[in-house]
């Protein structure tokens, strides 16, 4: 991987192995180490989109759903609402050890406004649109909330502006006050 796109892509990730197994690394909620779950490629779902095809599997202890790109033997960690609402949820025992910025915005908002659907643009080619979040509430438009990144800053269109939030606090505040 060479190209800067291709260095940004690989951030975050776990190589596969050569039988096709990686781990997904995972934090108690009391913070001290745990077992890491152990995936398979060959147990991955299958969608096909347009001439590319996505291999995803969810891990079954921390519910983060992880994108497998087989070029690269990675698999990459794809954080939505439902590993979030598996994270609430007090029988859980683990959560992923991931520890981005958006993780804990969706953690926080789902906290907050347990009906807020959240969902990571799923697109197929690891360079597109991969940092793109629909937040959507029955009674509201969807709104979109981009990353430059896992981490802060983020942005959101506001009134035809774009509006940049530097910390986790302002994005769940601006979205709670916005979604009540």
């Amino acid at each position: 991987m060479d190209s800067t796109r291709e260095k940004k892509f690989a951030e975050e990730h776990e190589y596969l192995d050569e039988a096709g197994n990686w781990q997904c690394h995972h934090v108690p909620k009391d913070g001290k180490p745990a077992e890491s779950t152990i995936l398979n490629i060959s147990d991955c779902q299958i969608e096909e989109w347009r001439r590319s095809r996505v291999l995803h599997q969810a891990c079954p202890d921390c519910g983060v759903d992880l994108r497998v790109f087989e070029k690269y033997r990675i698999a990459k960690p794809y954080v939505d609402g439902t590993a979030a609402k598996k994270w609430l949820d007090p029988e859980t025992l683990v959560m992923s050890a991931i520890n981005r910025d958006i993780d804990k915005v969706i953690m926080f908002l789902m906290e907050k406004i347990p009906d807020l659907e959240i969902v990571q643009h799923r697109y197929p080619l690891y360079h597109d649109h991969d940092r793109l979040w629909f937040l959507d509430k029955d009674t509201h438009d969807t709104d979109i909330l981009e990353t430059g990144g896992d981490d802060c800053p983020f942005y959101v269109e506001e009134n035809g502006k774009i509006k940049t939030m530097f910390t986790v606090d302002e994005v769940v505040n601006y979205f709670v006050k916005h979604f009540q």
